[in-house]
């Protein structure tokens, strides 16, 4: 998961992130699902 910034991700306001294994990694967003998605668009688009 090296590849993944973490801090980055939570700074977007996700209460969480999981890691399992190598591979794979779950977001958990809540109920502020649009928001969420509309921080990760602005940091993907940079």
């Amino acid at each position: 998961m090296n590849a993944v910034d973490q801090k980055k991700i939570k700074s977007t306001g996700v209460p969480g992130i999981k890691i399992f294994g190598e591979h794979s990694i779950q977001v958990i967003v809540g109920t502020n699902v649009q928001f969420v998605a509309d921080e990760m668009a602005k940091i993907h688009k940079k």
